[in-house]
């Protein structure tokens, strides 16, 4: 598998710190803890003392750290060595013939492994291996095995036999602690093996991840394998872990297409997709580590380049919480791989999480999980927060955070939870925000569909239009906002208090200022002068005539003078307009 540019090494640690607050400052998101100026690939953490933590780097070797990466010494003595001068030793250039340089022997490094019977053993490999017996005090190199990006594994029960692949060649087999190595790769149709994992109750039994063939099982301790894929969707593996407790147990991980996370429980010889919910897990999952006390608790990193993540399932894989918080740099942070130490005692918590990120250093992750209730309490009204440290679908610190319903039953409105309060409300599911709409729902199915609002007040005087906000808006044409152009008997009431207008008399009046006002209307448009001249000498006789009309009304008693000075008032006032105009 070709090596990411950017590798992300997780470490889980059991620590026995108590700590009973979540809010602490540093803890339960990521931080960190040195090296920042470093290509970090990997990071392993001594399992019987785990304030001991080594920082593998791609150009500048290894470091270490007792004090759970607070501070930080170089850990080279024997992986360095004379430029071009292959398994030669050295500390500075006076060590090196005239003219040669001492540089870091160990170029473009990717694994950094701990035996876990005798912690002061480490194997450092890549293009390149070294083996260190006294906890990284020195090295020296294990010649001839130049794995480059590939994988490593030790037999738990007998540290000694180790297997390591080889890009392009296959597994390798050592029964001396690295001294000499032997091919085991009868039945692989793939070279390519990018992950390996061994059975800790029966280490004869072994499974390799391939890119192109899938998964592969040994039950004879490499001597041969056997294909394992029923069910996966993808032959790229990029990674695999066995429950420690429950080895019959697998977890792989996949890239490309079909990629995603795979889980068996009978030894590999089905797989079944895990539910990943609404976590990413896009690209490919680059490793796993499960709790070796709390089987069912285990952490993978996923993704690739530029887009990946951290994430943790308390339920064997079926729920996944996102535990990025704090990780990315502003540009964003490729991860590539997962390991797990403890403290050889019971782990409790904190757990602690120790991320090596290109060009970002050690990174550290304190875990503390809630105690009570109190806890969990967040800044949102709008949920009920408890404390589950081991239920499925919590937060990183065991935190749930139930969603308050608000829901009123009625598929016609919206139901809201006001974060700051948690009062609910239950608006109009359909409201568009447009006034100029009139907003349907139907009450069975919730469905909405909307209609234009009709401004059509029925007034031939006046201009209806619609504001998106505020609704209806009935305006007289600029220059006769003062005219009487309708006195139907609702708007009459506010001329004539005395008495109603007789129906007849009303609608001869109406139709005779709605005629005048249509034909000063069409001589402010017509730019003929000749025919506005004559549209406005219409007008003013129709003005005229009613003038008249309402004059004998008057006299003859069908409306009170004082309704006949107002209406004649509006209709001079028409008249005056209409002498303004050209």
């Amino acid at each position: 598998m070709k090596r990411l540019l950017v590798t992300l090494t997780l470490v889980v640690v059991g620590a026995l710190l108590c700590v009973t607050r979540v809010s602490v400052a540093g803890i339960n998101q990521w931080t960190a803890a040195g090296l920042a100026d470093k290509y970090v690939v990997d990071v392993a953490v001594d399992p019987w003392s785990p304030s001991t933590v080594y920082a593998a780097t791609f150009t500048d070797g290894v470091f270490k750290s007792t004090d759970g990466g607070a501070t930080w010494n170089s850990a080279n003595d024997g992986l360095r060595g004379c430029l071009f001068m292959p398994d030669t030793q050295c500390n500075v250039d006076q060590d090196c013939p005239p003219g040669q340089t001492c540089v870091i022997q160990a170029q473009q490094m990717n694994r950094l492994v701990i035996d876990p019977t005798t912690p002061a053993v480490l194997y450092f490999v890549g293009l390149g291996s070294f083996k260190s017996t006294d906890g990284g005090q020195s090295w020296t190199s294990m010649s001839g095995l130049y794995t480059g990006d590939s994988a490593f594994a030790i037999d738990p029960q007998t540290p000694s036999t180790l297997y390591a692949s080889i890009t392009g060649q296959g597994i390798f087999k050592s029964s001396d602690g690295g001294a000499n190595w032997s091919p085991s790769s009868t039945g692989l149709t793939s070279l390519y093996v990018q992950a390996l994992t061994i059975n800790p109750v029966t280490p004869t039994t072994l499974y390799a991840g391939t890119n192109g063939a899938g998964t592969f099982k040994s039950t004879n301790a490499g001597a041969n394998w056997v294909a394992s894929n029923a069910g996966l969707t993808s032959m790229n593996v990029t990674a695999l872990a066995v429950d420690p407790v429950n080895p019959s147990t697998l977890y792989a991980g996949t890239g490309g297409a079909g990629a995603r996370l795979f889980k068996s429980t009978n030894g590999g010889a089905s797989w079944t997709a895990l539910n990943t919910g609404n976590v990413y897990v896009g690209g490919e999952a680059q490793s796993f580590v499960v709790d070796p006390r709390r089987p069912s608790r285990l952490y993978a990193v996923t993704g690739g380049s530029e887009v990946a993540g951290v994430v943790r399932s308390t339920d064997g894989g079926m729920n996944w919480t996102d535990i990025t918080i704090g990780l990315y740099s502003p540009s964003g942070v490729s991860l590539d791989a997962l390991a797990l130490g403890s403290s050889g005692s019971d782990l409790v918590d904190p757990s602690v999480l120790y991320a090596a990120a290109t060009y970002s250093g050690v990174l550290k992750l304190e875990i503390v999980p809630c105690r009570t209730d109190g806890d969990c309490t967040d800044s949102d009204a709008c949920t009920v927060d408890t404390c589950s440290p081991n239920a499925p679908g919590t937060d990183i610190a065991g935190c749930l955070h139930t969603a308050i319903t608000c829901d009123d039953g009625n598929p016609c409105t919206y139901d809201y939870c006001d974060s700051a309060t948690g009062a609910c409300s239950n608006g109009p599911a359909c409201d568009d925000g447009d006034a100029c709409t009139d907003d349907l729902c139907d009450t069975a199915t919730g469905e909405c569909s909307y209609r234009a609002t009709s401004c059509d007040d029925g007034d031939p005087c006046s201009l209806d239009s619609c504001d998106s906000a505020a609704g209806c808006v009935h305006a007289l044409p600029p220059g006769f906002e003062g005219a009487a152009c309708e006195l139907d008997h609702a708007r009459s009431a506010s001329y004539c208090q005395e008495e109603p207008i007789p129906r007849t008399l009303r609608k001869a009046i109406s139709k005779k200022l709605a005629n005048a006002l249509r034909l000063t209307q069409k001589a402010s448009r017509n730019h003929n002068e000749r025919k506005v001249q004559k549209l406005l000498r219409a007008a003013d006789r129709s003005l005229t005539i009613l003038l008249g009309q309402t004059a004998s009304a008057a006299a003859r008693a069908k409306i009170s003078q004082v309704c006949a000075a107002s209406i004649e008032s509006r209709i001079r006032d028409l008249r005056a307009l209409i002498a303004d105009l050209p």
